[in-house]
């Protein structure tokens, strides 16, 4: 008896192996080519001497997977959701009115550019900010 060999078969056989690799290929490429970065050299001049006058604080918690950061005040702990633009790293000062809620216009003096953040909740214990940055960030 005379067998017949398949071979057209295995020629659309499909390979996960290598088209795995070549999505995954795919996916990094797309992914990395969708990140960008601003240049803050390019941004507006700021006129310092009007932020210099309000409240300034410190950057005392930030997360990049949140929304939300910490800025600690001579009031104590402002929780502060971040609009938009640059989130601000642990460290930097802010300098804005940061002792009402709402949005409000903030300058990072450390990074020299105006942010927009929304005041949630101000004059906190360090617990109880940590608490509602966790709870938020859910």
């Amino acid at each position: 008896m005379k067998t017949v060999s398949h071979s057209w078969i295995n020629a659309f056989r499909f390979n996960w192996a290598g088209s795995l690799k070549w999505m995954l290929v795919l996916f990094s490429v797309v992914t990395l080519a969708s990140c960008g970065k601003t240049n803050t050299a390019e941004l507006p001049p700021v006129d310092e001497s009007y932020w210099l006058q309000k409240e300034r604080c410190v950057v005392v918690y930030a997360d990049n997977f949140c929304d939300y950061y910490i800025v600690e005040t001579r009031s104590g702990y402002t929780v502060i959701q971040n609009w938009g633009g640059f989130t601000p790293f642990v460290g930097d000062w802010i300098m804005g009115d940061l002792t009402r809620w709402g949005t409000r216009q903030l300058y990072n003096y450390s990074s020299k550019y105006q942010i927009t953040g929304n005041v949630k909740e101000y004059w906190m214990s360090w617990f109880a900010a940590r608490e509602f940055v966790a709870a938020l960030c859910r």
